[in-house]
């Protein structure tokens, strides 16, 4: 007997993340809920096979969507462990008594450096998580409302659009380590 293999969507656990990650990862998954209610709801015939032919895309968006979640709660994590606050008084301290500056100014400069870099790196990715999710939920609506009127060709169009731009999000977060979700 052959036994599907789980998809890595299905064993996504939202609640390993924090906020605002859960909150975004919760999103692209209700997307998800509810474009499997808009093929139910669709009678069967062209138009729902269509309609069907467009989960693969959705499964993509929303899986871009959960691996950007996992980076970026992790990186928000490691964010709290490197201590940015103390980075920058620690900097503003060595400066003080170094105002020419000295090894310890250099790498206290290049620790703050680093941790700026991160920091920016989640921030950008929080908020152009927050807009895609905002995409990938419309994208999703328009598939029910194009259902239909049986033209689904300009919801296939902003899918296809979304699941690129939640792809290229998700590579970019690939700066903060660890290769493809395979679970949460």
């Amino acid at each position: 007997m052959l036994r599907r293999k789980r998809s890595p969507i299905d064993a996504f656990d939202v609640r390993a993340l924090d906020e605002p990650w859960r909150t975004s990862a919760a999103d692209a998954l209700a997307a998800r809920t509810r474009y499997a209610e808009i093929v139910k709801a669709t009678p069967k015939g062209p138009l729902r096979d269509r309609v069907e032919a467009l989960g693969e895309r959705v499964d993509a968006g929303v899986l871009a969507a959960l691996e950007t979640s996992k980076r970026g709660s992790d990186g928000a994590r490691l964010l709290q462990t490197l201590d940015p606050d103390t980075t920058t008084a620690r900097l503003k301290e060595a400066k003080r008594r170094n105002p020419d500056g000295g090894p310890e100014v250099e790498a206290l400069a290049a620790q703050h450096d680093a941790v700026n870099r991160l920091w920016d790196v989640v921030d950008d990715a929080r908020e152009r998580l927050k807009l895609l999710d905002v995409r990938l939920g419309a994208a999703v609506a328009r598939v029910a409302a194009l259902s239909i009127t049986g033209d689904v060709g300009p919801a296939e169009d902003e899918l296809r659009s979304v699941v690129d731009d939640l792809n290229a999000l998700a590579a970019a977060m690939g700066e903060l380590g660890g290769g493809p979700m395979s679970s949460a």
